[in-house]
């Protein structure tokens, strides 16, 4: 298995097909072997070129799906993949560790001057 997480908001529909098509090909494996996911970001790229085309076939501007970086971005990832794969050595071990998560800061909640929420994202 190829497994990648991306930090952008998603990869949908045919931008999903194509980032396991694509890491697959310089992989040197099969698309229904990759796994790629994200991990939200709010403030990343999002990624759908079936919204782009429909979009586009609309004659309505594609916004945040207009896709020329992404492309760009699935290309270079592609070949990195593909340089990085001739120097890869099987994993040996695993380790796993949990902990108590403190003092976390997050945008969700806006703190008031009187500790209280005053907003949420």
């Amino acid at each position: 298995m190829f497994f990648a997480s991306v930090d952008w908001i998603g990869i949908a529909n045919e931008s999903h097909d194509a980032f396991c098509e694509s890491l697959a090909k310089a992989a040197g494996t099969r698309p229904e072997r990759v796994s790629v996911h994200t991990i939200h970001q709010h403030d990343a790229p999002d990624c759908d070129f079936s919204a782009e085309a429909i979009l586009r076939k609309a004659n309505i501007d594609p916004g945040q799906y207009e896709s020329v970086f992404q492309r760009q971005a699935l290309s270079n990832l592609a070949a990195a993949v593909s340089t990085s794969v001739k120097s890869a050595q099987p994993i040996t071990h695993i380790g796993l560790g949990s902990a108590t998560v403190e003092k976390v800061a997050s945008s969700r909640r806006i703190m008031g001057p009187d500790g209280k929420v005053r907003a949420v994202r």
